[in-house]
């Protein structure tokens, strides 16, 4: 009964131990993609991309990140407040798949940047097939 139990116990480690290394990390990332301004219109425009990625524990490199989700939104105006109608978000992953640009068709909400804390937050909800849902990358992120 002794040895039954150890093993139990030792098995349990060894699995939770297993599920960690090859769970992964997941993470998302923000970066300030480029700035410009329209010729046509004089509207500034703001790119940032919004990255989530998931990596091994077992390999912590930074250039093995294996891309999850990706979508490149561009804000229009001088903000710091971007309602829906004033952005646009490619999804970069079905893009890339396809050879072809993907847009998400934002239905409400804004995203909002401060410029002193380099974070900008999300807050849009997406429609796809005529149901709409909350955005996967609604959340507050830091960028650079």
């Amino acid at each position: 009964m002794r040895y039954g139990i150890l093993t139990f116990v030792a098995v349990a480690i060894l699995a939770i131990a297993i599920t960690c290394c090859t769970k992964g990390l997941v993470s998302t990332e923000a970066h300030l993609y480029g700035h410009y301004t329209n010729m046509v219109t004089a509207e500034a425009h703001y790119d940032i991309d919004l990255l989530n990625y998931k990596r091994s524990f077992l390999d912590l490199s930074h250039d093995k990140k294996q891309p999850r989700w990706g979508y490149l939104f561009d804000l229009v105006g001088q903000g710091p407040h971007y309602s829906w109608h004033h952005l646009s978000v490619l999804d970069d992953i079905a893009s890339a798949r396809k050879s072809s640009i993907t847009f998400l068709h934002v239905a409400s909400g804004d995203v909002t940047i401060d410029p002193d804390s380099h974070t900008m937050t999300i807050d849009i909800q997406v429609e796809q097939a005529g149901v709409t849902n909350q955005f996967i990358g609604n959340g507050r992120y830091e960028f650079r």
